[in-house]
């Protein structure tokens, strides 16, 4: 019905328990991945990276763009993680090595909306930050029946857009991200961008993949940036200490036991290496 419409689910979990309840849906994902019209994000959850331990940031993309490689054949190039706030210095390395493209982030960052982020080491990704929050399209009333809050409200977001990209020499493109927290795609979205577009209203607007969005910024001389992005909810994350530290001694403790079970493995004949118990660990 909507040939423009394009989708990213942001975690592959996501995409793995849909698969799980309709596996009859499987050739028919796999089509619109191949055209582009779906993606799917490399990451298996949204992670709080300042509070994860560095194997299980790797195993984020083991479990997910991996699975979607494998189940789905097409490679996810982008990773979303709008939330939560924070960002660890080392993530830019970690997605260059696995072939991500790009990265998308909202909660509590600041500076230019996109950018190229460096690691210690020079790798880098490209970053774009979702100006007015990941559920911009909501506030923009994009979401609404008809177009009167988008009227009211687009030249206010064009603006801060224009700021951002004079003061940081950006090119003259705003990501409008359309979808909050457990929230469905809306055909109102597709239709209110038809009845924009048709009446020639400032900016034109198109529905994009994430894909496209981060090859069409690819080239261009943008800012870069290095270090860790500090998250200011610092209270959420005091909040959750009795998860975040048990989660951080037991990342140790796991790669610890898949070490000597790997070296059992070589030396006794009759040992067998427990693949699921692991996976069903980290997962």
């Amino acid at each position: 019905k909507y040939p423009d419409f394009h989708f990213c689910m942001e975690h592959t979990l996501a995409v793995r328990e849909y698969l799980r309840r309709n596996p009859e849906k499987l050739e028919s994902l796999r089509k619109l991945m191949r055209e582009g019209r779906f993606e799917a994000g490399g990451f298996y959850t949204g992670p709080w990276e300042l509070t994860s331990g560095a194997e299980a940031l790797v195993r984020q993309l083991y479990f997910g763009k991996l699975w979607v490689e494998k189940t789905l054949g097409v490679a996810p190039l982008a990773v979303w993680n709008v939330d939560v706030a924070g960002h660890t210095a080392q993530l830019p390395q970690i997605l260059e090595k696995a072939g991500i493209k790009g990265l998308v982030i909202s909660a509590g960052s600041a500076g230019p909306s996109l950018m190229r982020w460096k690691a210690r080491d020079g790798s880098s990704v490209l970053t774009w930050r979702t100006p007015w929050g990941y559920g911009a399209s909501a506030t923009l009333g994009l979401r609404d029946k008809g177009l009167d809050k988008a009227i009211l409200e687009m030249p206010r977001y064009v603006e801060e857009v224009r700021r951002n990209a004079a003061e940081y020499h950006l090119p003259m493109l705003g990501l409008i991200a359309d979808g909050s927290d457990i929230q469905s795609p809306a055909e109102q979205v597709v239709e209110n961008i038809r009845q924009w577009n048709t009446e020639k209203r400032y900016p034109p607007m198109i529905y994009s993949s994430t894909a496209a969005l981060f090859a069409a910024v690819e080239k261009e001389p943008l800012p870069e940036a290095a270090g860790e992005m500090p998250s200011p909810w610092d209270t959420v994350q005091s909040q959750g200490n009795e998860c975040f530290m048990p989660d951080r001694r037991l990342d140790g403790q796991v790669l610890a036991a898949e070490k000597f079970a790997a070296c059992a493995s070589l030396v006794v004949p009759s040992f067998a290496y427990p693949q699921e118990e692991f996976e069903e660990i980290w997962a």
